[in-house]
């Protein structure tokens, strides 16, 4: 089952089952009390300091990239 999906070759995702990759996410980082609010807060603010505001630069990279499912 699928936690995150693209919906497009610009480097735009959909979050399928938000809580989970927060949960996920924290694991990897170490962080036991992540949660969506939190994981929501640290994408917008990334994205407010990167340039254009993509999350990825390449396209090409898209279909190298996988996601935990």
């Amino acid at each position: 089952e699928h936690l995150i999906c693209w919906t497009s070759n610009d480097g735009e995702f959909k979050l399928l089952k938000a809580e989970e990759v927060a949960k996920l996410w924290g694991l990897r980082k170490n962080k036991t009390n992540m949660n969506y609010d939190k994981l929501s807060r640290a994408l917008r603010y990334y994205y407010d300091k990167t340039p254009s505001g993509l999350f990825l630069a390449s396209s090409p990279l898209l279909p190298s990239i996988h996601f935990w499912s």
